[in-house]
This record gives structure tokens, sequence and C-alpha cells, in this order.
């Protein structure tokens, strides 16, 4: 139940640093972003967890029929799935950054996938350039695995999207 919080801890503590503040000591700032994240960040993950294994077993549902309606309607739940995942892309860094309703989290991350396509794109290939690297190079998944690609997402997201507090 730790993954969800830890996540946005983390996210949060890169967020700092590409602020300038890079003198903030680490382990206690990720630990007051865990602590007072957790409840809501538990909530935000499950939910989006609920949301992905919906559309999962429903892609899984639809395609396993042979008909070309089915079909069709497995091809709008991957577009969806496709959709869903950037949301969830801009969604770190947005709630690093505000302190929203878990609602208006997602609201907000959808509005900004859609005003932002070229951000989304770049965010997209970022990762996949992060993680053919991993790939290439397994030794670094340990050391790099999560927090280059939060560094990425949290710096792109900073320097295109201008967020006002």
């Amino acid at each position: 139940m730790g993954v969800f919080p830890s996540t946005i801890a983390m996210i949060s503590v890169i967020r700092r640093w590409t602020l300038g503040e890079i003198d903030t000591p680490i382990i206690k700032t990720f630990w007051i972003y865990f602590v007072s994240e957790i409840k809501k960040g538990n909530i935000l993950g499950l939910f989006l967890l609920l949301i992905g294994l919906i559309i999962f077993f429903n892609i899984n549902f639809y395609h396993s029929f042979e008909h070309p309606i089915f079909d069709l309607i497995s091809i709008m739940f991957i577009l969806f799935s496709v959709f869903y995942g950037i949301i969830i892309l801009h969604l770190l860094p947005i709630y690093a950054n505000y302190n929203f309703t878990i609602v208006n989290y997602i609201k907000f991350s959808f509005m900004t996938a859609i005003k932002h396509p070229i951000v989304s794109i770049l965010m997209v290939i970022i990762l996949a350039i992060i993680n053919i690297l991993l790939v290439y190079i397994p030794g670094l998944i340990l050391f790099f695995g999560v927090s280059l690609s939060a560094t990425a997402l949290t710096v792109i997201a900073n320097h295109f999207i201008h967020f006002k507090k």
C-alpha cells in the first residue's frame, strides 16, 4: 500500500530539485511527503489501478470474440488505454505541484494532456528511450529505473507546462 504514496513523495522531492532547491534533505523531505500523502495517494493509486484493470479486462474480453464489431470495440479500448497512460504521465507532476481533490487531479491531467499533446509525445519518447537503455544495460534498472523516469517526467512537465500555484 505504500507504492503510490512513495511515488508521489519521490516526484515531490525531484520537483524541489528541479526548482533549484538542491540542498533539500532527501530522506527527511521524502518522509514528510510520504506521510502527508499516504491516504490520498493510496486512494488515487487504487482508483487508477481499478480503472486500468477495467480497461485491461475489457480489451481482453472484446478481443476474444471473432466478430468485427468486437474488434472495433477492442480497438476503441486500446486507444482509451493509450490516453489513460498519457493522463497518468501528466498526473504525477501535477500531483506534486497542486493540492486538488482526486477528481480534480484527473480532470486537470486530462486537460493538460489535451492542451499539450507535444509534451505528451515528448514524455512517451523520452520514457521509451530510457526503457530501451535499461533493457540493453539491465544493471542500471536497480539504481536508475524508476528515479530516472520520474526525473525525466518532472523536468519535462516543469519546463514545458508552466505550473502556477
